[in-house]
């Protein structure tokens, strides 16, 4: 286990791909600090210098027997329950806080293990989201390839943040009637709560075939509450997943929930195309 986050100083032209991607955003070697917290304000995320560049974590499993070989995962198809986040990341991952001390915006881990190497990206996630770490994942393919970053690139991987969308006066605004439909009280007629069970719980991936989610959408689509409702213009594949899975989810943890217990789903929407 070698930090390998202090590099020579080159010339520009001849920097590594990490080197090469702090100097264009040099926020990535940076590390992120809550402010206030200690004098009981509201908790402010700020980034602040760390490092020159991000940093980075080599480990030689090669010779190490516990863990699986490129081959075996290859054939396999790359299920996590063969790749232990114990060895191969750097932190813990969500929904595991992210109270590291120091806690960098940025970090990569390098995995050599027997016939390859697995990548690890690890991003803060105050700093970014999933796809804002793809988009950092494709900054440092094109640093470690000696590609030029476009205008465009610099000038929004650089941007201040905090102006980019303008809040609400929360004084003075009021919600609307625009999401009531959404709301949905329970049914008389819901099935009765599974009460006898004590589910286990386990992290499990589920995959769906692409006739069973067409299926999944024609059933969902015909219901009325969908197709009599004019404010639903058409609905989406994934849409009707995320619904499905709410409700599962939900009808299993009416177990241990009181009947009168209210259930909230949120979904996260890229709004990037639509702010420019």
């Amino acid at each position: 286990h070698r930090d390998l986050h202090s590099f020579p100083t080159r010339r520009s032209s001849d920097l590594k791909g990490l080197e090469r991607l702090s100097v264009s955003f040099p926020w990535l070697a940076g590390q992120v600090i809550i402010e206030g917290e200690a004098e009981g304000n509201n908790r402010l995320s700020k980034i602040i210098p760390l490092d020159k560049t991000s940093r980075l974590i080599v480990k030689d499993l090669t010779h190490d027997t516990a863990v699986p070989s490129m081959d075996a995962l290859r054939k396999a198809n790359f299920p996590f329950s063969m790749l232990d986040g114990e060895v191969l990341t750097p932190l813990h991952g969500l929904p595991t806080n992210y109270e590291e001390d120091p806690a960098p915006v940025f970090l990569v881990q390098a995995n050599f293990i027997n016939g390859g190497l697995l990548l690890n990206f690890a991003g803060e996630h105050s700093t970014m989201d999933g796809h804002g770490l793809g988009q950092v994942i494709h900054l440092f393919s094109k640093a470690c390839h000696n590609e030029p970053f476009t205008h465009e690139e610099l000038l929004q991987g650089n941007r201040a943040r905090n102006n980019v969308i303008p809040l609400f006066d929360q004084t003075t605004y009021k919600p609307g009637p625009e999401l009531d439909y959404l709301v949905i009280k329970p049914n008389a007629t819901s099935p009765p709560a599974l009460r006898n069970l004590n589910p286990k719980c386990v992290w499990a991936y589920f995959h769906f075939p692409s006739s069973s989610l067409s299926k999944l959408k024609s059933i969902a689509s015909s219901s009325s509450s969908i197709s009599e409702n004019p404010t639903v213009p058409y609905t989406t594949t994934n849409d009707v997943l995320s619904a499905f899975i709410w409700q599962s989810t939900s009808r299993i943890r009416s177990s241990r929930l009181p009947p009168q217990t209210t259930s909230t789903f949120a979904r996260a929407v890229d709004v990037r195309s639509c702010l420019s």
